[in-house]
């Protein structure tokens, strides 16, 4: 029986003999085309840079420059608008849709999805309390949903933040989270509330310790009740937790309340094919193959539980 690594390798490589090349050569021509809009863009700034001299000195000879440099850059720019390049849609549609399809069998992806869906994952992260600060603007992307083990699972890509308006009607913004946010609803309930939260940052709520050193440093527990804790948080548990931050390097916070379990890691956008630099690449993938394996594994270990609690 092949182990995970070599599982991820098999994975990997067959969609990197498939989409290497042909999106490869895509992500060099997106990236010369980006190179061309600016320079039409620049061309466009220069023409009217030429016709404020013109308008002090009346130059003539400017103002023929700035018609010509004028219209270079508007047709540079029309040409390039009507390419439309689809590198990142075909993207996702292609080589992510066939990479969930190996890691998640069964699981639908979604580049992105109607209004009324966005809310209603916006409505569970709230929910989620995993902040006391409030956030009003937000933005997702990369939609994932299905079902294993009798566990309902939606994630995304999320960005939220608080924007206001300070003097003189200038806008300011802070950022709350962005990263992947994963909801789950387990087939088992429990009537329970507690909050494993990263360690580096401020917690005002009632915090509970767990005997185990390295769980503590690395994070902070909140719930009313210890002994809900104590039962919920177990060595296998917390071996999981331990070993899903050392081996991916991401922060990350967990909200249980009752059988509705919701993640969110600190990652980078989650799918964005690249643009400056080699696209596919491996250490990205397997990144986002371990956090989704920790995902099922900690669900389905917490559902185990609750099961031996119900009985």
């Amino acid at each position: 029986m092949i182990n995970k690594e070599e599982e991820f390798d098999i994975i990997y490589k067959n969609l990197y003999d498939k989409y290497f090349t042909k999106f490869e050569k895509m992500r060099m021509d997106d990236k010369k085309d980006s190179k061309i809009s600016l320079l039409g863009v620049g061309l466009i700034f220069l023409a009217a840079l030429m016709v404020e001299i013109y308008l002090e000195e009346k130059n003539n000879i400017l103002l023929y420059i700035a018609i010509i440099l004028g219209t270079s850059g508007v047709a540079i720019c029309a040409v390039q608008i009507r390419k439309e390049s689809n590198y990142y849609e075909l993207y996702k549609k292609q080589v992510i849709a066939e990479f969930v399809s190996y890691i998640l069998p069964g699981f639908k992806y979604l580049p992105d999805v109607e209004i009324e869906e966005k809310n209603k994952m916006i409505n569970i992260y709230e929910k989620a309390e995993f902040d006391t600060d409030p956030f009003n603007r937000s933005e997702s992307d990369d939609y994932i949903f299905g079902n294993i083990n009798n566990i309902e699972i939606k994630m995304c890509d999320l960005n939220t933040y608080y924007e206001e308006y300070i003097k003189n009607n200038e806008k300011r913004q802070k950022n709350r989270f962005k990263g992947l946010f994963v909801n789950a609803k387990l087939s088992n309930l429990k009537n329970i509330e507690i909050k494993i939260l990263n360690k580096n940052r401020n917690e005002n709520r009632t915090k509970v310790k767990l005997d185990n050193d390295e769980f503590n440093n690395n994070f902070t527990v909140v719930s009313n009740s210890a002994i809900e804790v104590y039962e919920i948080i177990t060595a296998d548990v917390i071996k999981i937790l331990n070993d899903c931050l050392e081996k991916n390097k991401i922060k990350f916070d967990i909200s249980i309340k009752n059988n509705i379990i919701n993640f969110r890691f600190y990652t980078d956008p989650i799918f964005e094919p690249a643009r400056n630099e080699q696209v596919m690449k491996k250490d990205s993938f397997y990144r986002y193959y371990n956090i989704f394996d920790y995902v099922i594994n900690f669900l389905t270990t917490i559902n185990k539980i609750y099961e031996d609690l119900n009985f």
